[in-house]
Order: structure tokens, then sequence, then C-alpha cells
């Protein structure tokens, strides 16, 4: 506690003591001026002190106010909307899945056997079917032999006739050709002969259809022909060898079948179930386990995965929120969606349908604006949300070219947050009006003072002690201002000029930042109110008041102040 009762404190000064002549008349004018001027300066110092003690007083008095906007509930409102409705999306994990690229058997056309059987006796000969259909008919054909021979050993021939005994045209067999040669048609079917013999007029029929495409025989072996064949796509063949899923060696024999292999797969540790789907002659794989797992293919040496249209294969990985993580253009709720923009704050993002999930453009939303706003979908609700992160931050919707927004059920318009505090309104006014009596107390102190010059230095160092401790709240003393109104500039003839939209800024501060005015004006709570920018005044106007009072002979402030 420094205090000063009183005007003079302890000590005064009798200028009108009359004192006895030591000299001449001139002499004792002088001494007359000397205390005069002495008088006057102590009277200035007096006053400059004066002035400190009342800024001090009112500063008390701020303080005061200050400390009672510490408490006080922040009522916050983000910005923040989340779709009407809860979206219906099906979250069920779903696990990944591998799709042949095509067909195991491409052929644009079927014929019923490759293991024909002559309709007379005298023939001996097996005929074997090879190759694709590729004709235009869809009916039963006929193969009838037009010579008589063995096969090897004399020139044959074999005519093709439609089912309405029209000739097509005809296979020629040399002598030099040996059993098993196959000769070709126009339709893409060919024809080879085992040994024996072939008698003339005799004949095998096969159905061919335009229309239907030859599909795969998952029953029969690798190796087999005729009636055993399994109907692999010309050009196709599986041999002996082994293959790699998932890490794990799946081995072939040539007496293998489709479903042979497929079994094998399954029985393996590769995590999969394989399957062959006869209405899409094709073979399936999924993981037994949902989420995003891969299926993947090793070396292979059996010929097996490019035969069964594996090798290129589209996975389709698997995840644990279902339609949330696929593509919007395979969701149907999310139909209308388009590829293009959205816009949030005037900043554009990007959707693509048909590479982009839901979640994708959700994390697309978090990664642009960097917290500033967040988007989320929930699961629970099954609705997208989106909240700025700051009562300062507004969430500005437009659909842009891909209706997005729409598309999720949200209302694409201005979305705005707030930040207020209960019951600041009055107590900033309080704030606001103790400021400005520190205002003008402060000026003061840094105004004009009668006689001053002849206290001149002494009155510049003790402003200056003031202003070194205003100036020890800032960084940088060429920039004495703040993000809160109050603004020093000792350049000017009013250090402080707190002015109406100074005001405003003040309150707008103390609603939404209060702790930093709080802490800029009165320190942290674990200084109880006696440090930030009133602390180190009050400290500063303390020790200006005791080297003002040892100038002009009264000690401390002039009235009790509490540092």
């Amino acid at each position: 506690m420094i205090g000063v009762d009183g005007i003079f404190g302890s000590g005064s000064v009798n200028l009108t003591q009359t004192r006895r002549s030591r000299g001449t008349a001139s002499y004792q004018e002088q001494r007359q001026d000397a205390k005069r001027a002495d008088y006057k300066r102590k009277q200035a110092l007096y006053e400059l002190h004066q002035r400190a003690a009342e800024l001090a007083g009112e500063l008390e008095t701020f303080r005061q106010s200050v400390i009672e906007m510490r408490g006080l509930k922040v009522d916050r409102k983000l910005a923040a909307v989340d779709s009407d409705d809860g979206l219906g999306l099906d979250l069920s994990p779903r696990a990944t899945t591998l799709d042949a690229t095509d067909e195991a058997n491409t052929a644009p056309g079927s014929y019923s056997t490759r293991g024909p059987v002559w309709d007379g006796a005298q023939t001996t000969s097996e005929a074997t079917l090879h190759g694709d259909y590729t004709g235009g008919l869809t009916e039963t054909l006929e193969f009838r032999a037009r010579r008589n021979g063995d096969v090897g050993e004399d020139y044959l021939r074999i005519a093709i006739y439609d089912e309405g005994g029209s000739y097509i045209e005809r296979l020629n067999f040399q002598s030099s050709d040996p059993p098993g040669t196959v000769q070709w048609s126009s339709m893409g079917i060919g024809v080879s002969l085992g040994a024996g013999y072939v008698k003339r007029n005799e004949s095998f029929f096969i159905d061919v259809d335009a229309g239907v495409s030859q599909a795969l025989d998952p029953t029969k072996a690798f190796d087999g022909t005729r009636t055993d064949d399994p109907w692999l796509e010309d050009g196709m063949s599986v041999t002996a060898g082994s293959f790699d899923i998932n890490g794990e060696t799946i081995s072939v024999a040539a007496d293998d079948s489709v479903n042979d292999v497929l079994a094998a797969i399954n029985a393996s540790a590769a995590g999969v179930t394989a399957s062959y789907d006869s209405g899409t002659d094709r073979v399936d794989l999924v993981r037994d386990t949902t989420g995003p797992l891969d299926i993947t293919f090793g070396s292979d040496t059996s010929g097996f995965v490019a035969a069964m249209k594996l090798d290129a294969a589209v996975q389709v990985t698997g995840n644990d929120n279902g339609e949330a993580e696929e593509a919007i253009e395979d969701v149907a709720v999310l139909s209308g969606i388009s590829t293009g923009t959205f816009s949030i704050n005037g900043t554009d993002v990007s959707v693509d349908v048909s590479a982009d999930s839901l979640q994708d453009v959700v994390d697309r939303i978090n990664s642009t604006f960097s917290g500033e706003v967040v988007a989320s979908f929930d699961a629970n609700s099954n609705k997208v949300s989106l909240a700025g992160t700051n009562p300062s931050v507004s969430l500005d919707l437009d659909d842009g070219t891909s209706n997005f927004f729409s598309g999720v059920d949200v209302d694409a318009q201005l979305y705005a947050g707030k930040q207020g505090q209960t019951g600041v309104k009055r107590r900033v006014r309080q704030v606001v009006i103790d400021l400005e009596e520190v205002e003008d107390r402060l000026n003061a102190v840094f105004e004009d003072i009668a006689d001053q010059s002849l206290a001149k230095s002494d009155i510049k160092s003790a402003r200056k002690t003031l202003q070194a401790g205003i100036e020890s709240l800032f960084d940088d003393t060429a920039d004495l201002t703040t993000e809160f109104g109050i603004d020093f500039d000792f350049g000017e003839s009013e250090v402080l000029d707190f002015s109406y939209s100074d005001s405003q800024e003040l309150t707008g501060a103390f609603r939404t930042a209060n702790a930093d005015v709080l802490e800029f004006l009165v320190g942290d709570k674990d200084e109880d109110g006696k440090g930030g920018l009133i602390g180190a005044m009050m400290a500063a106007l303390s020790k200006m008041g005791d080297d003002l009072g040892a100038l002009h002979g009264y000690s401390g402030l002039l009235l009790d102040i509490k540092v």
C-alpha cells in the first residue's frame, strides 16, 4: 500500500517565510525571483503528480469493471446445417469383389456338341468339332460325307447343308492329311476326323444358334475332348501348372475342371470364395471378410487366370460403411447429384460421380477448408452435416453445377454463426464509460502544464516512465495498436483516442474473445487482476509518484492505490 493523505503529505514548503536581508536590494530581488521560480517549478511537478494520481484512481475503477467481465457465460452458436431427413443409404459393410472382365467363352453363337455321331453304321472315324460358331443361322446343319475312304489315306469330302437341304460349302481332307487334321468352315466351326473309314452319304447333325453365346462347362476336364470338352474359348487352354491368389498357391492338373479349381481356391487360406455363374458365364470372387481388402493374382503357369478372363479383372474394393463409400452414380438415393462443382463460402469443391463416394466428397470438403468448416456423414442419423468451427464463420452454400447439397437433402443457403455472452451488454457499457475516464486522465498527464518549462526534463522523465509501462505490453513499440479498439500514439496530442467506433470494437471483442481482452487488460487469472495493461500502468504510476514526490517534497501518489 502506497498512500498519501491530503495534498501535501508529510512535508511542506513555506515560500513566504521572512528571512534576514544579506545584501543589497538587488540581491534581495534576485532571491525573491529564485524562490518564485522554484515555487512555480514545484507547482508544475505537483500538478503533474496530481494528474497522475487522478489517472491512477480512474485506472483502479476501470480495473474493477474489467475484472467483473471474467466468468461471464458464453452464448456460442456455430453456423451449422444437416440433411433435412435421413438419406436412407444402405450402410451394410461390403466385401471386396473381383469379377471376370468378360464371359469365359465370348463366341457370339453356339452349337450343340463337339462330339457328333454319324447316322450310319459303316463310318468308323469319329468326327470332332472345333472352334466357335460365327455364322448367322439358327437351325440344324447336316455334315454329309461325299466320298468313301480311309482317313489319312484317301481324299475325302464333307459337304454342309442347311436344314432345308440347301448346299452351303464343302470341307476337303487330303490323303496326306493325318487323322486329327482340322478343316475349317466359313462359319468358324472346324472338323477333324479320327483314324478309320468314312462311308459316302452318311451324315452327322448339329444345332447352331446365332443368338446364344457358347457357355463354359465348368464340370468338364480341361483336357477333355468331344462330348467331354469344357468349351473354353477358342485359343484358350488350361494345362498342368499353378497360380497364386492372395499369396496362396493353387495347383492345377490337366484333368481338373473349373469347378475343381474353384473348390481349391475356396479351401485355401486365400480368404476368398470363388464361384462360376452360368447366367453370365463368368467366374466371380468375393473376400470372405468385409472391409477394404484386396484380391490379387500372382504368377500363373497353368493359363487358368487368363482363360477365365481374370487377368485384367476390375476389383471393387470392399468397405466398412456400405453405400457411403461406393461411387455416387451407383447409389440410387444419390441420383440427384451430377459430376460438377458446388461451393462453400465462394470456394468450389469438385464432384465426380463415377469415381467419388459420398465419404470422398465429405473428406474433400474437410481438406479444402482446413478445419474452418467441418463436414461429416453420421451413420446413425444417415445425414450429412456441415458446421463452422468458429462462431465468426458462416456457411454460404451453393449447389453449383453438381446439385450436391440438394442431392443430400441440405438447403443451399446462408447459415450464420454468432457468439455473445449473458449479461455482457450492461457490463461492457460500464467498462467503456470507465475507459473513457481513463482516456481523459491519461491525456491530461501528457497535456501542457503551467510553467512546465521550469521543470522540463523532470516532467519529460516522469512521462517517459508511464510511456515505458504502456509500451511493455507490446512487441513493437512503433505500433501500439490492438484488436480491441485500445490504441496508443505518443506522437499525437491525444495519447489515447478512444472513439465511438473503438468502443464498438471493444464491445465486439468482449463478446467473441473475452479471454483475450481480459488477459491484455488485467493479465491471466493467476495474476489476480494485477497484471496486463492496467497493472503495468499502475506500477509505472507508482514509480512516477515516488520520483515526483522526491522532486517537489511530497511522497507517493496523492491518494491510496492498490497495485
